[in-house]
């Protein structure tokens, strides 16, 4: 099987699968179904929740929690409040954090012989945005899927609703109620929902400790979960409030929204930019999963999963197969690589007794090696590039701004070109059997490793490998591998790589924006290679690099587009941020920014010049520990604000005494940070918040979203000696009357607490 026409039919059905499989990956329009989930409704409850921000402790916030008690006992549930004050320890230099939060719980018995089903999201959102996605996709979804649970005439376990608050305060919501939760973790499945974006489908990027969970997917239209987001999702500094349900050793599954990340905590993340075939994807997948899990009984001594400890996947190995979810146990992957090394092995032997020289073949895998370098390279470069030609692009998280998929389309699309003439002369030099010898042998290599550090990402490599060789090796005859049996196995491994490739790209270039372009570039470099290689005939001569210049000059095309396009204005603002800091114990103010790239407003208070912030002395940034290490800091008008009131009881204690604050925010809802600066060692003998006990060593803690009653704080001291503290106080917005010019229409704040006022000030007690 060699010459044109067969390479062409190659090309064809490379082509074909790549159609079909970007198909698969896209959410499938929504269509409301009696006794399905209700996109319409779900809509609606987003609209009223995401009216405005409602961060937690905020009268917004309280409002958005009265709806909700009132949503859930119109499903006939009884819901409850259950005010908790959690304590979230933080390691130096931060401090300890507790927040007064509400969470709102409900259930509803069911067959003891079924799973529960905990449908989890959270109800607050930061005080930038709106919270559409974040959360009130997740809330409404929630809603939504109990609604046609509760109607269901099939049986069905316990459903508990959980709706956190102050998940994004840390997470605080979700550390206070999962202890509490009666549900027993080998017998629970938990669905949680969340969003870092306003569009596209729903991901399912977690699985619990088990990983079992994954099963009840099975019957969702168009599922997309891969266990290549879990092994990456562990390596990224994020976490939801399903970390807080893993850590308990539940099992189950954690969805997101991941595309139009520029919206993510900023005013843009309002009703009208969620897309409502994400919203309806989200909903659909959450009751086929919930249903699917009741309809898998539990017997005597069974269980929903284990909590012994696993790799970041769980114990399943799951990915997306045109619409469908393949999935098999993780120590598969390890059969998986003992087989495809195996067959690789003899592979190798008969094409070397064939006539191939291997050492070319080992040429042409540092090649191939080479190239995916390279395509990191290019990656880097590029990022490095864009920030000089369009600054503004560093202000989005990952560089992920409102229409990089211009700039990654015309990236692909080079660094297509590249391999493509890469592949022309690797072969001209090695010879097309060495080549493909030598494409097999790296992803054998990634595999290999892949089994040993990420196993569940091994499959990514894995299959290719293994296919590959196994197609060869049934083509021999009489000992040799003949002429026509070359074509099949490179056809088997590209369209393998197509399949599985493909969706982790699509899935990389939103969550990695344009900052970690290099991953799905490099990832492009096989299945390239691979389709080259089944192609090659209808490839040859001045064909080959024609469509490698046609390749470039496309990408090229598509990089002006989104330099002439991806611009910003009122309704694609750039993201900044900017503090007003008031130290009243100096009377001097400041101007603070740790924008990597300030736009000129920003510049014209805070000033260009970036320092550390260790070199800016007597800077009032108690609590703002979420800053870059370089800011911009510029001088301000002082500002006559309120800062925290507070007052004070002391009281003997042996040779010491107790101190008993009460301490008030400056705003509703506002933060609160105190810090012990100046006393004797070992003076602090205890510090109680609320009755809470704070680490003695940690000398100071924050409280957020105080409640307007205040908290009350005890210090208990050794001695005598008066003790200095530091109190500041956090409330979200600038004061207007310096803040002129107002803020352009182009411009919004994008980070948690930007956008916040500090009034500071030093007592003496």
């Amino acid at each position: 099987m060699t010459g044109t026409g067969p390479a062409l039919l190659a090309l064809l059905a490379i082509g074909g699968v790549l159609a079909v499989v970007l198909r698969s990956l896209a959410a499938p329009a929504v269509r409301d179904r009696p006794g399905g989930f209700s996109t319409s409704r779900a809509r609606a409850h987003v609209a009223v929740i995401a009216a405005e921000p409602h961060p937690t402790g905020s009268p917004a916030n309280a409002a958005v929690r009265d709806y909700l008690l009132g949503q859930l006992s119109e499903l006939g549930l009884e819901p409850s409040v259950e005010p908790r004050t959690p304590l979230r320890p933080v390691d130096p230099p931060g401090l300890p954090v507790l927040a007064r939060v509400h969470n709102l719980t409900a259930s509803l018995p069911g067959e003891p012989t079924l799973p529960t089903v905990v449908l989890m999201a959270h109800y607050d959102s930061v005080p930038t945005a709106p919270g559409a996605a974040d959360d009130a996709a997740g809330v409404a979804t929630v809603l939504e899927v109990a609604r046609a649970l509760i109607a269901d005439p099939a049986p069905r376990g316990d459903l508990r609703i959980v709706l956190t608050d102050g998940e994004e305060l840390g997470l605080l919501g979700a550390l206070a109620a999962v202890p509490d939760w009666p549900c027993d973790p080998e017998r629970t499945v938990v669905l949680n929902f969340e969003a870092r974006g306003v569009a596209g489908p729903a991901i399912m990027f977690e699985t619990g400790r088990s990983g079992r969970a994954v099963r009840y997917l099975a019957g969702a239209r168009r599922p997309i979960a891969t266990s290549v987001a879990a092994e990456v999702y562990r390596r990224l500094p994020n976490n939801t409030d399903f970390s807080e349900v893993t850590a308990a050793g539940f099992d189950g599954l954690n969805f997101a929204l991941i595309r139009g990340s520029a919206y993510y905590h900023t005013a843009g993340d309002r009703p009208s930019r969620l897309s409502t075939a994400s919203l309806g994807h989200l909903g659909e997948t959450a009751l086929s999963a919930a249903r699917r899990a009741y309809a898998t009984p539990l017997p005597d001594g069974a269980t929903t999963g284990s909590a012994s400890g696993r790799s970041a996947s769980g114990g399943s190995v799951h990915f997306p197969v045109v619409g469908r979810l393949a999935r098999y146990p993780q120590w598969l992957s390890a059969v998986l690589a003992i087989v495809l090394t195996g067959s690789f092995a003899a592979a190798a032997g008969i094409a070397a007794a064939s006539g191939v020289w291997l050492p070319r073949a080992g040429i042409a895998a540092l090649g191939v090696l080479g190239l995916m370098v390279a395509a990191v390279a290019a990656g880097l470069a590029f990022w490095r590039l864009a920030r000089l030609a369009r600054p503004e692009l560093a202000s989005f998280e990952f560089g992920d701004s409102y229409r990089s998929g211009w700039y990654q389309a015309g990236m692909l699309s080079l660094v297509a070109g590249a391999v493509l003439l890469a592949g022309i002369g690797l072969s001209a030099l090695t010879g097309q059997r060495a080549l493909a010898l030598g494409c097999w042998a790296v992803l054998v290599l990634l595999a290999l490793l892949c089994t040993a550090l990420a196993p569940g990402a091994a499959y990514l490599f894995g299959w290719p490998a293994l296919l590959a060789p196994l197609v060869l090796l049934a083509g021999i005859r009489d000992g040799r591998i003949a002429d026509g049996g070359w074509l099949p196995a490179w056809l088997a491994a590209a369209l393998a790589a197509t399949v599985l490739f493909t969706p982790i790209i699509a899935l990389l270039l939103p969550t990695n924006g344009l900052a970690g372009l290099s991953a799905p570039l490099a990832l492009l470099v096989p299945p390239l290679l691979l389709a080259y290689g089944a192609a090659r005939p209808a490839l040859a001569g001045p064909a080959g690099p024609i469509t490698a210049a046609a390749l470039g000059v496309a990408g090229l095309l598509l990089l002006g587009a989104g330099y002439l396009l991806d611009r910003v204005d009122a309704e694609h603002p750039q993201h900044t941020g900017l503090f007003y800091l008031r130290d009243q114990h100096t009377g001097r103010a400041h101007w603070l920014s740790d924008d990597p790239r300030p736009p000129a407003w920003t510049r014209q208070f805070a000033g260009s010049e970036r320092v550390s912030r260790d070199d800016a002395p007597g800077l009032p940034a108690l609590g703002l520990t979420g800053l870059a290490s370089r800011v911009q800091v510029a001088a301000a008008p002082a500002a006559d604000l309120p800062g925290a009131r507070w007052s004070c009881q002391q009281q003997p204690l042996g040779a010491g005494r107790c101190l008993t604050l009460r301490l008030w925010p400056s705003a509703p809802g506002g933060r609160l940070w105190l810090r012990l600066v100046a006393a004797p060692d070992g003076q602090l003998s205890e510090l109680l918040v609320e009755g809470i006990a704070v680490p003695v060593e940690a000398a100071g803690f924050g409280f957020l979203a105080v409640p307007a009653e205040g908290i009350e704080v005890q210090l208990r001291l050794a001695g005598p000696e008066p003790v200095r503290l530091e109190l500041a106080a956090h409330r979200d917005g600038l004061p207007a009357d310096l803040l002129q010019p107002p803020m352009p229409a182009e411009l919004t704040f994008s980070a948690l607490y930007t956008g916040a006022t500090v009034v500071s000030d030093q007592i003496v007690v």
